[in-house]
């Protein structure tokens, strides 16, 4: 068996691409606040209340008061933020044909007026989603969406083929690839 030169994934990429991925993004951070929020109110709030079992004179009780609603009001402030967040809309592009590219010397991209290649060391992780295959670059990020698959056997496949692809250049050890989420 031959092994494949490259890997070339041809897609027009429009704004409705990027739409559930904001959708996702924006509920795991309000999540994440969230999460951390109730994390600082658990530690902040007994250590408040033990105020009032420790000798309301000594220098304890004041450390264990301040501690506390140190801890609530920073919670407070760093969560509230992501928890309020408005919905924030894809911006709106005019939709553009795309090839992404894998060859041994790394990946590259090509839209209407650019491309750009980075090498594989470049590349810190692939992920598969519901959304499509993501490439985790030093730069930001890189996306082939759903819309470029025909079904979701067909970008499961895609993502095996293109981590065997990536194992069989010996693209690094420290490229990580995973499945962050179980697709819908």
């Amino acid at each position: 068996m031959e092994q494949e030169r490259s890997l070339e994934y041809r897609f027009v990429l429009s704004p409705a691409d990027f739409s559930g991925v904001y959708s996702r993004a924006r509920s795991e951070s309000r999540l994440g606040a969230l999460r951390r929020l109730f994390y600082c109110f658990l530690v902040g709030i007994p250590l408040v209340l033990v105020t009032n079992y420790l000798d309301g004179s000594g220098a304890l009780a004041g450390v264990a008061g301040v501690v506390g609603m140190m801890t609530i009001v920073t919670g407070i402030m760093i969560n509230l933020g992501p928890i309020l967040a408005r919905r924030v809309e894809v911006a709106h592009f005019e939709p553009e044909p795309t090839m992404i590219r894998m060859d041994v010397a790394g990946i590259s991209k090509r839209a209407a007026d650019t491309e750009i290649h980075i090498g594989w060391k470049s590349v810190s992780r692939v992920t598969l989603t519901e959304f499509g295959i993501g490439f985790v670059t030093q730069e930001g990020g890189w996306f082939i969406p759903m819309s470029a698959f025909g079904s979701e056997s067909d970008l499961k496949a895609e993502y095996d083929r293109i981590v065997s692809f990536m194992v069989s250049l010996q693209a690094g050890p420290e490229t990580e690839h995973s499945v962050p989420r179980t697709l819908h």
